[in-house]
């Protein structure tokens, strides 16, 4: 199953703090600095630096642009640069909130989560009813072992801004690492219960009922999920996940072709339909689903340990090692994984395979 994301996401949607100026005159820092915005929207973050450099080089004390400037270095982390310029921001305006929350954000991918915390709590000062925010405090507080302050500051959050999927992610993410899987799953049903006919609510649950290991409750949402949107690849992946988890094979292999008829090119689907089959003795029908999602994606080392597991059952040590070792170069903490699987128990004594996961 997908893990869900742990709620330190600092650099999340840092842009919209930063609205798009009105149009200036041609060749104004006014209009590098919208053309700059326009660009950081559309996920063009290099251009837009150099559309934001373009008008403080016409104007350095151009507040608004340093600002931004420093939300796009945090957002493709580059802290030490972004704060740096959220700190010129501030200088030239001590009470702008959103250079605050920016430099927060990036205090917080540089590890530094008490400046990062400081930053924020001002930013929260100047302007208290900022969602986001609130939430970002709280993924810091959950860095810094303050799992009841950080619920505090998601409740704050949520209540402002009650439609923001991240904050219920994060919120959700909290009171599991906290081990109180059935408050998270209670507090995804009252988000459910606002809107029932919302399929991404109960993707949501789906996805934190795995992580917990509430397989039953991850199924049924994910039931929800595919009654919403039958022709959801997404939901009949996780359904699919779900089901072999709680070793209904033939009812995941179902979910996961069902899946694939809908779209034929996800390497995820193909690799979760060759563990089903290896785990049905199927070997041959899961190497063929190995083999596609080695196809689709070269680079997906859990297929190539996977087909290496496959091809060691069936005695074929000399791939399994070629195997093996593809997956190894790729991720080196799957040699650990090797030693310990019995799947590879015919090869411990190899000297390749010793080699291969030393």
């Amino acid at each position: 199953m997908k893990h869900l994301a742990q709620a330190a996401m600092m650099c999340i949607a840092l842009l919209c703090l930063n609205g798009i100026a009105a149009p200036g005159d041609v060749g104004s820092a006014e209009s590098w600095y919208q053309k700059g915005m326009q660009l950081a929207q559309s996920g063009q973050a290099e251009d837009a630096l150099n559309a934001f450099d373009k008008a403080l080089s016409m104007d350095p004390k151009y507040e608004d642009a340093w600002r931004a400037k420093g939300a796009v270095l945090c957002s493709i982390h580059q802290p030490d640069q972004g704060v740096a310029a959220c700190d010129t921001a501030i200088q030239l305006d001590p009470k702008d909130w959103k250079a605050w929350a920016n430099k927060g954000s990036g205090l917080a991918d540089m590890g530094r989560f008490d400046d990062a915390l400081t930053a924020l709590n001002k930013a929260l000062t100047l302007e208290p009813t900022d969602g986001p925010t609130w939430s970002n405090k709280g993924a810091i507080l959950l860095q810094l072992n303050r799992p009841q302050d950080a619920l505090k500051a998601f409740d704050e959050g949520i209540e402002l801004d009650p439609d923001n999927q991240q904050m219920w992610i994060n919120k959700a993410a909290a009171l599991a690492g906290m081990g109180k899987a059935d408050e998270m799953l209670a507090f995804l049903d009252t988000i459910i219960a606002r809107k029932p006919d919302d399929a991404g609510r109960y993707l949501i649950k789906a996805l934190a009922a795995g992580q917990v290991g509430k397989m039953e409750q991850s199924v049924q949402a994910f039931d929800k999920v595919t009654q919403l949107l039958p022709d959801s690849a997404v939901g009949w992946i996780g359904k699919g996940q779900a089901l072999a988890n709680m070793d209904s094979l033939d009812d995941a292999l179902a979910a996961i072709t069902k899946a694939i008829s809908i779209t034929h090119d996800v390497p995820d689907a193909w690799n979760t339909k060759g563990v089903i089959l290896a785990r049905l003795h199927r070997f041959d029908d899961a190497k063929a689903a190995y083999d596609t999602t080695i196809a689709l994606a070269p680079r997906f080392p859990g297929a190539w340990y996977d087909r290496a597991c496959v091809n060691a059952l069936q005695g074929d040590n000399a791939h399994a090692l070629s195997d093996l070792r593809t997956a190894t170069e790729m991720d080196t903490t799957l040699k650990t994984a090797a030693k310990q699987d019995e799947d590879f128990k015919t090869l411990r004594d190899d000297p390749q395979f010793k080699q291969i996961t030393q």
